[in-house]
């Protein structure tokens, strides 16, 4: 992959724990980045779960189980946690403790 500067701004709305109401991602913020980024953790999930992002296009300096710099994932609010490869195309967030449940975070992608 080219050596680029990608900013990959996504809203994913993320409410944790039970929740009567539901909380739909912005498709259309979605569509922008579909021929970078093919999959990605959304919808309601559990305050321990990790977050992972599968690229469109492999990124040569990724191997499984490589932790990478932090700098690579911005979350707000912020989180603190790992970020590892899981392959050339996939990185999974893990945050050290629980998130807050009911709450929206943004997820900011660098490359």
């Amino acid at each position: 992959m080219k050596s680029k500067s990608l900013l990959f701004v996504l809203l994913i709305a993320l409410f944790f724990g039970c929740k009567k109401k539901t909380t739909v991602v912005d498709a259309e913020s979605a569509e922008k980045y579909v021929e970078y980024v093919s999959e990605y953790t959304n919808g309601i999930i559990s305050t321990n779960s990790p977050i992972q992002i599968v690229l469109a296009q492999p990124v040569e300096a990724w191997k499984g189980g490589k932790e990478l710099n932090a700098n690579i994932l911005e979350i707000s609010p912020s989180v603190n946690g790992t970020l590892k490869a899981l392959n050339d195309k996939t990185i999974v967030f893990a945050p050290k403790g629980l998130l807050k449940q009911d709450t929206q975070y943004t997820f900011q992608l660098n490359l």
